[in-house]
């Protein structure tokens, strides 16, 4: 890929990514968290199944399996389940601004099994984005309710940067399709239960409102 395409990639990237929590906060007003991720799996599921399909007995590789169950224990179960569920206790710029830190996490964990070195460029070009993120996002008073949502959105992004250095590798062997497939099958089957227990497929939409007074009964 020549560089000026990888650079429009990651622009999209970026731009997706940080319009996830955006979304996910419009979302969570008519279901709970773990509905609106339980939904968002099986659609995302549904879409990749065709393309995985193809290759029928790649899906079905128990290699695949095993590592797309893991991987999305941490990155779709606890890491989207968290950082989703902080979005009912602070604002999405805020949860943007906590993963916004996976870099800094993602770093001292593989220094720590010593799979890179933190050296000072690398330092550096983290503090710089991060205090980008800062200054495009602003800052607000934080009350004492906020102290859930930063705890949940902290615990969210370490278990993040725990599955990137874990799976650093191991991962790679795997199809995109295949992976994210069963990243999103991972998520929908552990989120599922926690769903059901919260009550979230009650939604709040317009027809579950009273019909017009021409159409509904009369209570005379």
């Amino acid at each position: 890929m020549r560089k000026s395409g990888f650079v429009i990639l990651v622009l999209v990237f970026c731009l997706i990514w940080s319009s996830a929590f955006i979304a996910g906060r419009v979302a969570i007003n008519d279901f709970d968290p773990a509905t609106t991720l339980v939904l968002r799996f099986l659609v995302s599921a549904a879409l990749l199944l065709p393309f995985c399909w193809a290759n029928r007995q790649g899906v079905l590789d128990k290699s695949y399996i095993r590592h797309g169950f893991l991987l999305g224990i941490l990155n779709n179960v606890i890491y989207l389940g968290l950082t989703f569920s902080a979005l009912e206790y602070i604002s999405a710029g805020w949860v943007v601004i906590v993963v916004s830190c996976s870099p800094f996490m993602t770093a001292a964990l593989a220094a720590a099994f010593k799979l890179e070195r933190l050296n000072a460029p690398k330092l550096a070009g983290i503090l710089i984005g991060f205090c980008g993120v800062l200054v495009l996002t602003g800052l607000t008073e934080i009350e004492r309710r906020s102290v859930i949502g930063l705890v949940m959105a902290l615990a969210g992004t370490l278990a993040f940067s725990l599955g990137t250095v874990l799976f650093r590798g191991k991962a790679e062997a795997v199809p995109l399709p295949q992976l994210n497939f069963w990243l999103s099958v991972s998520g929908a089957v552990f989120l599922l239960p926690l769903s059901l227990l919260s009550a979230g497929f009650r939604l709040r939409l317009p027809f579950h409102r009273p019909l017009p007074f021409f159409i509904w009964p009369s209570s005379a």
